[in-house]
């Protein structure tokens, strides 16, 4: 038995809608932000964070203590709450942050729920690009456009062939574990292969327009809510490893896409020496 079972219908369409509110509210207040100018700073890793981020990841926590006050919360900018309960919403207010910065509209918010560490609703909204995407645990996955109208998203399968688009984080993230000829070596197997440095990636594969997507040394807040959204259209969700960071924030690295793709790409990656999967 699945452990998220034992949330009830009526909870589930609670977050779920709590989730779909949010996520319209946040790229709303971001497209009012980015019309003027927004204060940004580069952080110790030498990544961008801007005033715009705190915003989001404020609206979230003030709605999330207000309406569900004893579940925990996970934010890039802030320090974590209620870390031991089993609700716990994670945040990236903005994934892209330096897209954002230099006026590049990939850029997303990013948010989910976990019952004990399983995700039950997840969104990823692209606010200069007015789409929202949304999905719960059993009750799929969703696409609101700019003109409010919602569809449900469905990613159709099939075999890898020379045509199908293979998307990869950056080399840099590759590089973070010793991978980077992983990635040197995808670049120059397939020959439709996209980098993307934030979840267009994600949106894309449920868009059925990249077959495959491959992100290494992703931070829980990047991939918050990729799992539902993936697994919730129909596609495949594949955690390559996770690293256990004392003291640090933990790594993942996933493969996700069309089933029979991601199954066929796990394979290839098992046969690297230097994954241990």
């Amino acid at each position: 038995m699945d452990i998220r079972d034992q949330i009830t219908t009526a909870e589930l369409k609670k977050f779920h809608d709590f989730i779909i509110n949010f996520s319209t509210e946040g790229s709303t207040l971001v497209r009012e932000i980015v019309k003027n100018e927004f204060s940004r700073e580069e952080k110790p890793d030498q990544s961008f964070v801007t005033s715009v981020d705190f915003r989001i990841e404020d609206l979230l926590r003030d709605k999330v203590s207000k309406l569900f006050p004893t579940h925990g919360i996970v934010g890039e900018e802030r320090d974590s709450i209620n870390k031991d309960s089993e609700f716990q919403w994670i945040i990236d207010p903005i994934d892209g942050t330096q897209n954002l910065v230099h006026g590049i509209p990939t850029y997303g918010i990013v948010v989910g729920l976990f019952f004990q560490n399983r995700p039950l609703v997840g969104a990823i909204s692209h606010p200069a690009l007015h789409l929202e995407y949304q999905a719960a645990y059993k009750l799929g996955a969703f696409r609101t456009a700019y003109d409010h109208t919602t569809e449900r998203m469905l990613i159709q399968d099939r075999e890898f062939n020379r045509q199908e688009v293979v998307a990869l984080s950056t080399r840099d993230c590759f590089s973070r574990s010793g991978e980077e000829s992983i990635f040197d070596d995808i670049m120059k197997t397939h020959p439709s292969t996209r980098v993307y440095y934030d979840v267009f990636s994600t949106t894309r594969v449920i868009e059925n327009q990249v077959g495959l997507a491959i992100e290494f040394n992703m931070k829980i807040w990047d991939t918050a809510a990729t799992e539902i959204l993936i697994t919730e259209a129909g596609g495949k969700y594949c955690s390559v490893r996770d690293v256990i960071r004392p003291n640090q924030v933990d790594m993942h690295s996933i493969i996700i896409g069309r089933p029979s793709m991601v199954d066929q790409m796990y394979k290839q990656l098992g046969e690297y020496k230097k994954i241990n999967m």
